[in-house]
């Protein structure tokens, strides 16, 4: 059986009253051998403030803005995954994402998608993206 280990990487800019969700939900997955990997870029709203409570339990990465695709890159960088799965920090995954994309992988697949919950600034806002059915 394909047991990977996952990396997610969570990348943020100024999303300080979301990503705390995102980062539990990331460290929440029910499949066990999982890295995360928090960059931020460059926020200034006390981001870096909200991440500093990971560092035992996340890779924390602190960079100048320059972008999403950027922030994304930092990760893929210092990630020691066999894949790799992004996440928005206004995002959350259900418990259960990475041990179900594991569990439905094949040798042949290069992308995976599957359905986030949005988060609002008071927890889930009920909104499941993508809209159509996967």
């Amino acid at each position: 059986m394909f047991r990977p280990k996952i990396s997610i990487i969570v990348n943020n800019f100024n999303y300080g009253s979301f990503v705390e969700a995102a980062v539990d939900s990331a460290l929440g997955q029910t499949y066990g051998n999982v890295e995360v990997i928090v960059v931020d870029d460059g926020s200034t709203d006390g981001s870096r403030d909200v991440l500093k409570k990971y560092e035992t339990r996340a890779r924390i990465v602190l960079k100048e803005n320059e972008g999403q695709a950027s922030a994304f890159n930092a990760g893929c960088r210092i990630a020691t995954g066999q894949l790799i799965a992004f996440l928005d920090s206004d995002d959350a995954l259900f418990p259960e994402a990475i041990e179900t994309v594991v569990n439905a992988w094949k040798p042949e697949i290069v992308k995976m998608q599957f359905p986030l919950q949005i988060l609002g600034p008071d927890g889930s806002t009920g909104f499941i993206m993508p809209r159509a059915r996967l």
